[in-house]
C-alpha cells in the first residue's frame, strides 16, 4: 500500500509539473506572437536587435530634445 501511495503521489507531482510547464509553453507562445504583432521580429535575437536600434532612436530623440530645450532658455530666459 505504501508503494501505491508513493506512486499517487509521484503521478501527481508530475502532472503538476507539466500543468505548469504548458503553461510556461502557451504563455510563450502568446509573447512571441505579440513580438511579432507589435514589432514585427519572428525570433527573440530579432526582438534584441530592434530593442537596441529603438534605445538607439530614443538617445537620439532626447539629444535633439535636450539641445532644443537649451536653445529655447537661451532664447527666453525665465525672468
Amino acid at each position: 500500500m505504501a508503494k501505491l501511495n508513493e506512486y499517487l503521489n509521484l503521478k501527481k507531482r508530475v502532472e503538476s509539473a507539466q500543468q505548469e510547464a504548458d503553461k510556461a509553453e502557451g504563455a510563450l507562445s502568446e509573447v512571441m506572437n505579440q513580438l511579432e504583432r507589435e514589432f514585427d521580429c519572428k525570433t527573440l535575437n530579432e526582438g534584441k536587435r530592434k530593442l537596441k536600434q529603438l534605445e538607439k532612436q530614443e538617445a537620439t530623440s532626447k539629444k535633439a530634445f535636450d539641445n532644443a530645450l537649451d536653445e529655447f532658455k537661451e532664447n527666453w530666459p525665465d525672468e
